[in-house]
């Protein structure tokens, strides 16, 4: 799966040559060289752990999969030649379970694994980079100027968005937008949720303004900020959705303890009440999330997918040079952001057609471009 998803991305069959195109694209639009992967470099995946709140008998929760990491690492290493202690995984706010630091103990012990708390097993503890800046374009959120990144993140030369398919009790999906909540440390802000003092990683001082229920299309959202970064999506070099086992949310209460929720079946078609079993990929996370929110509002068993202003961050992102909301989105203090990716809607749940499916020679929008794998 993860050999056709690279393969599809730049249209080659050589897993390793579609590696090096990935690259070298990306650092012509960054930084104007025709160059690929350079020995040394590092590169930072946030993955989206939201349900790992502590250490728990794991109840094969619908997060990021072991299976899935050892794919991706596996590329990395082996067709990309990154070196193990080049590559950074982390989730700031969460920890990493027992069950993945067994199989990059098995498999990459040397790569770097930062969490919430470090010192348990093979973690280390996240720090923020004092001298990283990231400022929210609202005058409404707390310490509006007062966010740091993750020294390593701070520091990579590349980004991979890990996030997965699942709807999110609050905030209605967590895609590659809402990931980035797992980034952010707020040193003037407390926690009344982790009772900590002021410093932290927690993002609740952001929830309401990503609370659908409670806000409205054309409003201020700091997902947008948060993707423009230019040290967080838009230094990735793509962002991939983990779908291999869906969810409706993103926990549960095991015993009186949050654990991820587990994962459901899709009846939709193509699933047809099997687990979704997808991999998702986009080198623009707008038309990514925007796809995945159309599989996940289509499931009858994603119902927090169904409510409010759900896709008013995609609206915003697509349009942050001139946002229905009128906000000034300026995340890095150094201007206005422009448009962050294309959004639309497929045009039925049974074709599944976006623009450039529906006219590949004169549309504009998305083209969703679908590998069944079923051997059936």
């Amino acid at each position: 799966m993860m050999d056709k998803a690279i393969r599809s991305l730049t249209g080659n069959e050589d897993v390793a040559l579609s590696w090096d195109m990935l690259f070298r694209d990306f650092n012509k639009r960054k930084h104007g060289q025709d160059v690929g992967y350079k020995s040394g470099q590092t590169i930072a995946m946030k993955l989206n752990l939201n349900g790992d709140y502590g250490y728990y008998i794991d109840n094969n929760g619908n997060g990021v999969s072991p299976q899935f990491l050892r794919s991706l690492m596996t590329h990395l290493t082996k067709y990309v030649g990154v070196d193990q202690k080049d590559l950074y995984i982390y989730d700031a706010s969460r920890v990493i379970m027992p069950h993945f630091q067994k199989m990059f103990s098995q498999y990459f012990p040397n790569i770097n694994l930062f969490d919430n708390r470090g010192g348990e097993g093979s973690t280390q503890r996240v720090q923020p980079d004092p001298t990283s800046y990231l400022q929210f374009s609202n005058s409404e959120v707390p310490a509006q100027k007062q966010t740091k990144l993750p020294t390593f993140v701070n520091q990579a030369d590349y980004i991979i968005e890990i996030d997965n398919l699942r709807g999110h009790s609050m905030a209605g999906v967590t895609l590659s937008g809402k990931n980035w909540f797992g980034s952010i440390y707020r040193p003037d802000v407390t926690c009344d949720f982790e009772a900590t003092s002021s410093g932290h990683w927690c993002p609740r001082s952001l929830h309401k303004f990503v609370n659908i229920t409670a806000r409205n299309m054309g409003t201020y959202t700091p997902l947008v900020d948060l993707l423009g970064h230019p040290k967080l999506t838009n230094n990735a070099l793509f962002v991939i959705s983990d779908g291999l086992y869906g969810g409706p949310a993103e926990t549960i209460l095991v015993n009186g303890i949050f654990a991820p929720c587990p994962p459901v079946t899709f009846e939709m078609e193509p699933f047809n009440d099997h687990w979704s079993s997808s991999i998702l990929i986009s080198q623009d996370p707008i038309a990514l999330d925007s796809v995945a929110l159309d599989i996940l509002r289509t499931e009858p068993h994603i119902p927090n997918s169904r409510k409010g202003c759900i896709d008013n961050y995609l609206h915003e992102g697509a349009l942050a040079n001139d946002p229905p909301s009128g906000t000034v989105y300026n995340p890095s203090g150094q201007g206005q952001l422009e448009s962050l990716g294309i959004h639309e809607h497929w045009n039925n749940p049974y074709e599944r057609k976006y623009t450039r499916n529906l006219d590949p020679v004169n549309g504009k929008g998305i083209e969703l471009v679908e590998i069944n794998l079923s051997t059936d």
